[in-house]
């Protein structure tokens, strides 16, 4: 009977520890969203003041793309408003008067 219990044992520690190191390889979340494809993003910078001049630098490519907004235009105030109308939303500062942006690529 005692070996009886014994084997018994073995075999349900034996299969705790085969659950067990499966699992840590594979972690719950990261099974989860194996399926899903990785969300790329594009971003940019604003710079300037508000009710000044400033301007836009689009990351996209190998070259950055400068954007330069004029006072007379709506300046930075207005460039803020476009950029939100175009999928754009703020990460945070980056320095003294600049915005990092980004917004996801299709």
């Amino acid at each position: 009977m005692t070996q009886r219990i014994n084997l018994v044992l073995t075999i349900l520690l034996a299969i705790c520890l085969v659950y067990s190191m499966t699992n840590i390889s594979h972690p719950i979340s990261a099974r989860q969203n194996s399926n899903r494809p990785v969300q790329k993003w594009e971003y940019c910078t604003l710079s300037g003041n508000w009710g000044s001049a400033g301007s836009i630098i689009y990351y996209r490519g190998a070259e950055p793309q400068l954007q330069n907004i004029d006072r007379e235009l709506g300046g930075y105030n207005l460039a803020v408003a476009k950029l939100g109308a175009d999928g754009w939303e703020v990460v945070g500062p980056h320095g003294e008067n600049v915005l990092i942006f980004k917004r996801p690529i299709q």
